[in-house]
């Protein structure tokens, strides 16, 4: 008969192995993408197209992971206008949300190259405008400072939060590894 006991601490071990190098892979390979090699950069008014249009439609948008985003058509385009989830609505005037709707006239800033070619929501396949700043009835709701804020504030916690991540795994895997060495079939009870 098998020990049942015994089998489940092997399994401890294999199990920190796993997931502490799977995560060191994952995390160490984000921390590189995100902190070196595609930075989000702060955007400047010369990068920014600006159009111009009547609302026809405004919303929040579900998006992946339970985000939400603001979503505007505007009465002529077939592709809508969406803000990034991030600063939505922590960086908006709260006090001019309410003139985001129909009938009224919205002006946003959108980066040159997402005008030719927009994003595309991988959550609900649909293509949108990212805008950066808007203006609804001559007021200010995001400005590209409020954007640029939000893009420093994100950058600052993946730039602490993915190496705590990656080094938390790597110790996980460390720990596995030194367990296997020793012969133990499960990990100490701090890991060393």
């Amino acid at each position: 008969m098998p020990d049942w006991q015994t089998m489940s601490e092997r399994v401890s071990t294999l199990k920190a192995l796993i997931i502490g190098g799977l995560g060191t892979i994952l995390f160490g390979g984000l921390m590189v993408s995100v902190l070196v090699i595609n930075p989000r950069k702060e955007v400047h008014q010369d990068e920014l197209t600006v159009i111009e249009g009547v609302i026809s439609d405004a919303g929040d948008t579900q998006q992946l992971k339970g985000h939400v985003s603001l979503q505007i058509w505007l009465k002529g385009r077939a592709i809508p206008f969406r803000c990034h989830d991030g600063p939505y609505p922590g960086y908006f005037d709260r006090d001019g949300l309410h003139l985001v709707k129909p009938g009224e006239t919205a002006k946003f800033s959108v980066v040159t190259e997402f005008v030719s070619e927009p994003s595309r929501d991988r959550y609900e396949g649909q293509d949108f405008y990212p805008f950066v700043s808007l203006e609804v009835g001559g007021r200010s709701v995001l400005t590209l400072d409020g954007y640029n804020a939000w893009l420093r504030s994100d950058n600052e916690v993946a730039k602490w939060g993915l190496p705590i991540l990656f080094g938390l795994c790597a110790m996980l895997f460390i720990a596995g590894l030194r367990a296997r060495e020793r012969g133990d079939k499960y990990l100490p009870r701090w890991g060393f």
